[in-house]
């Protein structure tokens, strides 16, 4: 049981809900789709998975001991901390899942005729290496919140993409903007909880550098921007999941409103709530656009 809690399997649909959004873009621009590949892509979003929470538990051990209330979104999986497993044991896993991505990825490259696997591969150990290990370590020294921007909603939707049309020809680089302004969003909100935390551990996260109401007003606003541009720059189109689903996540949004003065990490309700409404708009809108690009015919 200790190692599944240190998996953290509820923070998947990170990882997950962006691999579809990039395997619908390859589908509605080249009509690929393969199951086969479809089960590829997942087992690189696992991998990846596990190498990104057990390495963020190993290089925030000591911070995550300072975290005296963690909750369900933030303060590390707590098996270090509670002394479930020894920070040798999850260093070697997160050492282990690197070396299984990097060889995964490379097998998928030469069996698999997708030659830039392997460099998604290095891109994303490379964004979480310079996200939580020095010399950058910018999830402590600020800015990390774009290394989590760039890896979800960029990486991750090319590996969908490569993996399920064979390479980049026809990707729209443009769709890649939306998914990166909830990365950025997803960050924010998962550190807001964590504020206090991490400002003792000297952990100059968004809601550390620019206080937690600003902070909270970034997640929503970032995550409205998302949802609203595709829909200005796509206004012929008149698929009923990408027209509604916007409207979804902006009600969602709307009822964030009511939390989003007193939602502070003191007011461990409130935060919560803010954190489930604006992080549900925007997973809202990976599936709903994903749906409406599966659902697309290509020309």
């Amino acid at each position: 049981m200790a190692w599944l809690k240190a998996a953290r399997p509820l923070a998947h649909a990170n990882i997950a809900l962006p691999l579809v959004y990039g395997q619908a873009f390859a589908h509605a621009t080249t009509g690929a789709f393969s199951w086969t590949w479809f089960a590829v892509s997942h087992a690189f979003g696992v991998v990846v998975h596990l190498f990104i929470v057990f390495a963020n538990d190993y290089a925030d051990r000591d911070a995550d001991r300072m975290n005296l209330a963690s909750t369900i979104v933030s303060g590390g999986s707590r098996v270090l901390p509670n002394g479930e497993l020894t920070p040798a044991a999850i260093r070697a896993a997160a050492a282990g899942a690197a070396v299984l991505l990097v060889l995964g990825s490379s097998a998928v490259a030469w069996f698999g005729a997708r030659p830039a696997a392997p460099l998604l591969a290095l891109v994303s150990v490379a964004l979480l290496w310079a996200y939580s290990y020095p010399p950058l370590r910018l999830s402590y020294r600020g800015h990390g919140e774009w290394l989590q921007a760039v890896g979800t909603g960029a990486v991750l939707p090319a590996v969908g993409y490569l993996f399920q049309a064979g390479s980049f020809a026809k990707m729209p680089t443009a769709a890649l903007l939306a998914p990166v302004c909830l990365g950025l969003a997803s960050n924010v909100l998962t550190a807001l909880p964590d504020t206090e935390a991490d400002r003792l551990a000297h952990k100059r996260t968004l809601p550390v550098r620019w206080g937690e109401r600003r902070a909270r007003w970034t997640a929503l606003v970032y995550t409205f921007v998302a949802a609203v541009a595709p829909v200005l720059g796509h206004r012929g189109e008149r698929d009923p999941w990408f027209l509604l689903t916007p409207l979804v996540a902006t009600a969602l949004l709307g009822a964030s409103l009511t939390q989003v003065r007193r939602a502070d990490s003191s007011n461990r309700r409130a935060c919560l709530a803010f954190i489930f409404l604006v992080a549900g708009a925007g997973q809202l809108l990976l599936l709903g656009w994903s749906v409406s690009l599966f659902r697309h015919v290509p020309r």
